[in-house]
């Protein structure tokens, strides 16, 4: 019976010693991955790549996580690095006059937002039926976060082996 206790014990000891160095192995990815999105980043000025933080992994129900992200906001609320990662998209966000013919015959790369909705100038506007227009283009998708995940996949798998293989010692 005792050394079934000690097994017990010993267990105990080998799981808490193993989610301290996976915490430490996905702290030390998580960096890498900020790092590459920093160096990605598809602008360099501003307050957008100082807005990108790394959080402090988090173990709950069995699951370490990690966040890496921007909460940085446009004027109209809209999470600026959501916008760089995956573009406006077809749709486009900024508001327009419709589904017209023309946006839709363009595939939805670009819109007429009427002047008096824009909150600033956005180009020389155009004139179509006595009124003013500004022409809107979808934003393409400029991914920094998803490549930098993808190419620390190897490093990641490394970490987990390594703190696998402290955690028995």
């Amino acid at each position: 019976m005792k050394k079934l206790a000690q097994l017990e014990v010993d267990f105990d000891k080998f799981s808490k010693k193993l989610i301290q160095n996976l915490m430490k192995a996905e702290s030390d990815t998580a960096q890498s991955i900020w790092n590459d999105v920093i160096l990605n980043a598809p602008v360099d000025t501003g307050e957008y790549v100082s807005s990108i933080s790394v959080d402090e992994p988090i173990y709950k129900d069995n699951t370490i996580t990690t966040v890496i992200g921007s909460d940085l906001k446009t004027e109209d609320g809209y999470f600026l690095g959501r916008m760089l990662e995956n573009g406006t998209g077809i749709y486009a966000l900024e508001e327009h006059i419709g589904k017209t013919k023309t946006f839709i015959e363009s595939g939805y790369r670009y819109w007429y937002l009427p002047v008096e909705k824009a909150k600033k100038a956005l180009g020389k506007p155009i004139t179509l039926y006595g009124k003013e227009y500004y022409v809107m283009h979808a934003q393409p998708a400029k991914p920094h976060f998803t490549p930098a995940y993808n190419s620390n996949v190897r490093l990641r798998r490394e970490n987990i082996s390594k703190a696998i293989k402290e955690s028995m010692k």
